[in-house]
């Protein structure tokens, strides 16, 4: 009779264990596809959909990047290449120069302005024909002005833009952007660039004009700039310039920039149709306008780590999603993260060691009163999940075993 009482025990609490099992079991699916459906949700927000195979949306002062999508995967950049060939132009001689047009830079290949060989030309002028019309022959009319051949330009060209930039995926081998399997970059490189061709003023009266009275020995027209956002063709508020290109084997390519308010965006279209280009950039232009706003963390904020003291001497500026939060993380060394809400880093910088040098005085009252540092770190919710899911798992285990 106790033996019999003593199995029905046994029996009962085994299906105790089964029945808990099968809703630990289920309460933990149930969590997953929230972790999932969460994740999907916010994936969902910044799908713009593009249709070029590369792009990027960088904000200019910052450097904040609010979208991006295949923007390190190399491309070839087609006549945007004339962005770096005419920041590096006017930086590295003088508008004022009279260039003599080679034999070579007469023949060259795609669009032109008609240069004629032995025609003589303010460096200023060929700027505005690579600007607004793409000339090729202005192209290579600058760079051999400037570094002897075209080829030696290439070279000095991108040891140049590297040396200034940071850019780490970009190599010219020409001055207009003419098809090279060596002639690439990334919409990333590509914004850095502009990014930092927008800080030179002179540049940007070239970047931004529209059209030009253009008198040569063998023409004489007006010519308009080809980018259909900067030339009216296509309406859009705040424009402040661009460059357009094509080459059969990059397709259609366009940088474009643009500001409103404090707000100066560039972006970044690559490998695409003719439509696709101008869409995908209108596309990017507004979910950057509407979806982002400014943070501004004040200069001499200190940050504590294991005793040490950290600050930043200037203001720190970055662009974040209007429906994320933030918080700041310090590291090591002073290596500052700014991280949003979904444990994306959005900004790292590094900050001063500002810690005091230990005096005599303060060495004795630290012996005696000086409480430890705390650096409190505010814990994203999707921790708190996983820490349920880590306890859920061992309950599983633990009960597996009792069976």
């Amino acid at each position: 009779m106790y033996y019999n009482n003593e199995r029905k025990n046994t029996y009962i609490v085994t299906e105790c264990i089964i029945v808990i099992r099968k809703w630990l079991t289920l309460i933990s699916l149930f969590i997953f596809s929230q972790i999932i459906w969460i994740h999907s949700v916010n994936a969902n927000q910044t799908d713009l959909q593009l249709k070029t195979d590369s792009s990027i949306l960088m904000e200019a002062t910052t450097g904040s990047i609010l979208y991006e999508h295949n923007s390190n995967q190399r491309k070839y950049p087609a006549s945007v290449t004339k962005i770096a060939t005419a920041i590096y132009a006017i930086e590295n001689a003088n508008l004022d120069d009279i260039v003599t047009v080679s034999e070579n830079a007469r023949y060259a290949k795609g669009t032109r302005v008609y240069l004629e060989a032995g025609e003589q030309v303010t460096l200023e002028k060929l700027l505005y024909g690579l600007m607004i019309n793409s000339g090729n022959d202005a192209a290579v009319a600058i760079a051999e002005h400037i570094s002897g051949t075209e080829e030696q330009f290439a070279i000095d060209l991108t040891n140049y833009l590297i040396e200034k930039t940071g850019i780490q995926n970009t190599n010219f081998t020409n001055s207009s952007g003419l098809f090279d399997e060596n002639h690439y970059s990334t919409a990333y490189d590509l914004a850095t660039i502009v990014q930092y061709a927008m800080k030179n003023e002179t540049f940007m009266k070239f970047y931004n004009a529209k059209e030009l009275r253009w008198i040569g020995e063998s023409w004489d027209t007006t010519i308009v700039s080809h980018h259909r956002l900067v030339n009216g063709e296509i309406p859009y508020e705040g424009i402040t310039g661009g460059k357009n290109g094509y080459v059969p084997q990059s397709r259609y390519t366009l940088a474009t920039t643009a500001k409103r308010d404090n707000m100066q965006l560039i972006a970044i279209t690559l490998s695409g149709n003719k439509n696709d280009i101008y869409n995908d950039t209108i596309k990017l232009f507004d979910y950057g306008f509407s979806s982002f706003h400014e943070v501004v963390i004040n200069s001499n904020t200190t940050y504590t780590l294991n005793d040490r003291l950290y600050s930043n001497t200037d203001p720190i500026q970055f662009y974040i999603h209007n429906e994320q939060s933030h918080t700041t993380k310090i590291k090591e060394g002073g290596k500052l993260l700014i991280v949003n809400n979904l444990g994306e880093t959005i900004k790292e910088l590094h900050i001063q060691d500002v810690t005091p040098k230990p005096t005599m005085q303060n060495i004795e009252v630290s012996m005696s009163s000086i409480e430890p540092a705390l650096y409190n770190e505010e814990t994203p919710n999707n921790n708190i999940i996983a820490s349920l899911l880590i306890v859920i798992f061992i309950s599983i285990l633990f009960f597996s075993r009792v069976r």
